[in-house]
């Protein structure tokens, strides 16, 4: 968890949003993606199940070079990056 946070940027607006989530959370669920599948339709994919995963979990999702990103429907509602 501790990791997490460290990767919270506290001068972004959405800062306390995420925190708040991560000070609830039970579980961290991780996608590994070989490089070929992060440059393809792989990143969509992991994207979307972690989506998934956070809106029936009242979670958040966190990629890397993408950044912190809320369960909006069938969308993902950006936060910040990360």
């Amino acid at each position: 968890m501790q990791e997490y946070l460290g990767l919270v940027d506290d001068s972004e607006p959405a800062a306390a949003i995420i925190r708040d989530h991560l000070s609830d959370a039970t579980e961290i669920v991780a996608f590994e993606l070989t490089l070929r599948d992060a440059e393809t339709a792989g990143l969509a994919v992991a994207i979307a199940a972690a989506a998934w995963l956070a809106e029936i979990g009242d979670g958040i999702v966190q990629a890397d070079d993408l950044g912190w990103m809320l369960p909006a429907g069938k969308e993902v509602r950006f936060l910040c990056e990360s």
